[in-house]
């Protein structure tokens, strides 16, 4: 995680960017989260250690780590997750693959799938996407799945 730590410091210090200790404490409490979070039970965990810790502290970290590029805010789950690309951060457009069993995100490079949609409604220009969710069920609830129903067929 202090590497991680350590290249999200320099990235921001590349782009001139703050990275306050409270941004770097919220960016830390997030990657050490297994999976997106919602900001509150974010918030509550950081609590525990830092008592008393506003609310908006953590909410307008969120928001400087997304426009940083060093996070990600899933939309249907108002969760957020780190940004898997470790090293260069002005990836193009990314699409979320969410599973609607047990939440895990998978982020992926979207470049093609933007391209389709860009083609399919021309009349959208000026329209910059920024990201995607798909929802679906990952490989290990897929599995799940297939057991769980293998025997109700009829």
């Amino acid at each position: 995680m202090d590497a991680r730590i350590a290249r999200a410091r320099a990235h921001c210090q590349e782009r001139r960017l703050n990275f306050t200790p409270q941004r770097e404490a919220v960016h830390r409490a997030l990657l050490a989260v297994d999976g997106p979070v919602k900001a509150y039970d974010l918030l509550t965990r950081m609590q525990r250690e830092t008592p008393g810790l506003a609310a908006m502290t953590v909410y307008r970290a969120l928001d400087f780590l997304i426009d940083a590029g060093l996070i990600h805010k899933i939309a249907a789950t108002a969760s957020f997750v780190p940004c898997a690309h470790e090293g260069e951060h002005t990836h193009g457009q990314v699409a979320f693959l969410v599973c609607k069993r047990c939440g895990a995100v998978d982020e992926v490079q979207a470049e093609g799938i933007v391209d389709a949609l860009d083609r399919a409604k021309p009349h959208r220009t000026g329209f910059t996407m920024q990201s995607i969710e798909v929802h679906g069920l990952c490989a290990d609830c897929a599995g799940t799945a297939s057991s769980d129903c293998a025997g109700t067929a009829s």
